[in-house]
């Protein structure tokens, strides 16, 4: 069973990825994850903070419980919330490289490859 529904997971994600660096997630990368976030989905601050906070707590597991509810998703969800990743990235840090190792571990342990992704997006 999922621990977290489609849209926690994603944001979920997001919050791995942002706090990959340096294990924190600064108040100007939760601002910058939340605006780009909340263009396509909605989650209350209150959720939010409950799954960052999660985060904070134990990394490897919340890491695995974020993977464990995206792989209950469709492939087309899947897609879709990789696609979300990649555009907060590309909209908040593009000139931060280091932020695509963790998203491609994601799409890696959520069963997509990179060739399928590029046919999803059209390239």
């Amino acid at each position: 069973m999922a621990s977290y529904d489609y849209t926690e997971a994603i944001y979920g994600a997001l919050c791995y990825i942002y706090g990959d660096d340096d294990n924190t997630i600064s108040a100007e990368e939760k601002r910058g994850i939340k605006s780009r976030f909340n263009e396509s989905y909605y989650l209350s601050n209150e959720t939010m903070e409950v799954i960052s906070y999660r985060w904070s707590q134990g990394i490897d597991d919340f890491y695995w419980d974020i993977i464990n509810s995206l792989n209950e998703c469709s492939l087309t969800e899947k897609l879709e919330a990789y696609r979300t990743i990649c555009k907060t990235i590309n909209d908040f840090s593009a000139n931060r490289d280091d932020r695509w190792v963790p998203a491609r571990r994601i799409r890696e342990d959520i069963g997509i490859t990179h060739d399928e992704y590029q046919r999803y997006i059209g390239e």
